[in-house]
């Protein structure tokens, strides 16, 4: 939404940028809170146990799943934080000052945002037919292949990259909530919460590694095999589906689709 939001007159500088951008949040935490009623949804939430980590961690299947989702993070973020300034550096050899930066922001809105919600809701019908295991391989096979690919068009013809990046995007999101579906599928109900939260927080930290990453790849071999260390990630989430694919828990998800 950002680099949609730089391309409004009215947004002159980065502090514009960032104080509307808060706004919109705002509006949207003030929409949620008076838009959904909870009042006769009262849910006591339960105390954290440290021996539900150890738990989760004994759950094979479980960790698979958690596996999948580590690989899928080590691509995400570091590719939509960092998508904005390749796409900015390889259109410097085509454009230049005010074309350059309109063409930089509209298409990074076009890869992260838009592609973004085409894979989110495309991913989830795909995956409710073929199953969640299947599905999340196919994506990230080609989330990773995107990612070794695009460099390659750096300072190429814009069109190129262009249509690499709507695919990234796409299919970069598009496994991202199967792996939190999978996890409430195989974690007992009781731990379904920590469970969840266990995810979200080593995903999320592993993130931190890959965005310093590329931050010292593309300054040393450059931006055309920058990106290529992010495929690290996807083939390891396809190992753990593919392994979780065959085990007898599996069938716990997706209505027995695996």
């Amino acid at each position: 939404m950002p680099h949609l939001i730089l391309n409004l007159p009215f947004i002159r500088d980065w502090q514009a940028l960032l104080g509307f951008s808060s706004l919109l949040a705002f509006t949207g935490a003030l929409a949620v809170f008076f838009g959904i009623n909870n009042k006769n949804k009262k849910i006591k939430a339960n105390r954290l146990k440290w021996n539900t980590i150890g738990k989760i961690l004994k759950n094979k299947s479980l960790m698979l799943a958690n596996l999948g989702y580590f690989g899928h993070q080590w691509e995400l973020y570091a590719m939509w934080t960092w998508i904005p300034v390749f796409i900015f550096s390889s259109f410097s050899f085509y454009y230049k000052g005010v074309h350059l930066l309109f063409m930089a922001g509209i298409v990074s809105f076009l890869i992260i945002g838009l592609s973004g919600v085409i894979g989110s809701i495309m991913g989830g019908i795909v995956s409710d037919r073929i199953g969640r295991t299947l599905s999340t391989s196919i994506y990230l096979f080609i989330s990773g292949s995107c990612a070794i690919i695009i460099g390659l068009t750096y300072g190429g013809t814009p069109i190129i990259t262009i249509a690499i990046g709507v695919i990234w995007g796409i299919f970069v999101i598009a496994d991202s909530a199967q792996f939190s579906t999978a996890v409430t599928e195989l974690s007992d109900i009781t731990i379904r919460g920590s469970a969840l939260t266990f995810q979200m927080a080593i995903g999320f930290l592993i993130t931190v590694g890959s965005i310093y990453m590329i931050d010292i790849l593309r300054t040393t071999i450059g931006w055309h095999w920058a990106f290529a260390v992010l495929s690290i990630g996807p083939v390891i989430g396809i190992a753990a589906m593919i392994n979780l694919r065959y085990r007898k828990e599996a069938y716990a998800m997706c209505n027995g689709r695996r």
